[in-house]
């Protein structure tokens, strides 16, 4: 994509339109483990709203695409993001998994 964000997707699904975008707890400010840092504290907080608003706008461009845009946190489990992407991608009419593939299992 280039239309001046800052970001493109980690995982791109061009077929269905899906954008995933996985973030960083520390980098851009997870509410559940974000917590002052100990030096530094207000260029870190400058620098995580600075992502934060980054994370915005680019996640508002690919919209502006017609892409769905699914935002997931590093803390996550990978079969819950997983099947989250399968389920958007399936009712969108765009079966990323064969029939035959029905375990989804993270190592």
């Amino acid at each position: 994509m280039d239309d001046g964000a800052p970001r493109s997707g980690d995982i791109l699904i061009p077929a269905a339109e899906i954008a995933v975008i996985v973030n960083s707890c520390f980098w851009d400010g997870c509410p559940e483990h974000t917590k002052d840092t100990k030096s530094r504290t207000k260029w870190w907080a400058a620098k995580i709203a600075e992502n934060q608003a980054g994370d915005l706008v680019a996640t508002e461009a690919w919209k502006r695409q017609g892409w769905d845009v699914q935002v997931f946190w590093e803390h996550e489990r990978p079969d819950d993001v997983v099947r989250h992407i399968l389920e958007t991608s399936d009712a969108k009419g765009h079966k990323l998994l064969s029939d035959s593939a029905t375990e989804i299992s993270a190592s």
